[in-house]
């Protein structure tokens, strides 16, 4: 039992640290752009921005393509 738990701590920090944060702001030229959706293409991760059109997503490290969009504006991604 012992030897059990071990691994599985090793395991649970292996995973706990294979994951990133991706951090940023989404603005135009007048500001700061509230509620802009911002997500991961082809994933089900994504959020919307806040008041201050800020936005954080956690992920496990790979390459993604970021979307940014927003109602009235080109969708932009970010690869």
């Amino acid at each position: 039992m012992r030897n059990t738990l071990f691994i599985l701590f090793i395991l649970y920090v292996t995973t706990s640290f294979s994951q990133i944060e991706i951090k940023g702001t989404v603005y135009d030229k007048n500001g700061v752009l509230e509620g802009a959706a911002v997500y991961f293409n082809n994933t089900m991760l994504g959020t919307s921005t806040n008041n201050d059109g800020k936005f954080s997503i956690t992920t496990k490290q790979g390459n993604y393509d970021l979307v940014v969009s927003f109602l009235g504006y080109k969708k932009i991604v970010y690869n």
